[in-house]
């Protein structure tokens, strides 16, 4: 997960109110272990359903950020072919 401070201030907040249990002492956390706490996460106000829901955007756009359009994919295959090649002939 990337460090961000908003994030885990967010993660904190709720944390200390009780709302997800979730120990902060590692940071980053992974993703995993994030969406974990907040399946189980209990809000009784509105103020913490807000912060659960700027959470859940964050991480689905941090997901989007990291995914690689399916055109791009064959791409990546040739210039890795390409590099591989180019790097064989360097070293003979």
């Amino acid at each position: 997960m990337v460090n961000d401070n908003d994030l885990r201030n967010d993660l904190a907040w709720l944390s200390d109110r009780g709302v997800i249990h979730l120990s902060l002492s590692t940071w980053p956390l992974s993703q995993e272990e994030i969406s974990r706490a907040l399946k189980k996460a209990k809000p009784s106000y509105s103020s913490e359903q807000v912060v659960l829901a700027r959470i859940n955007q964050r991480l689905s756009a941090l997901k989007a950020d990291f995914r690689l359009p399916a055109t791009l994919q064959p791409i990546s295959r040739a210039l890795r072919r390409g590099l591989v090649r180019h790097s064989r002939q360097i070293t003979r």
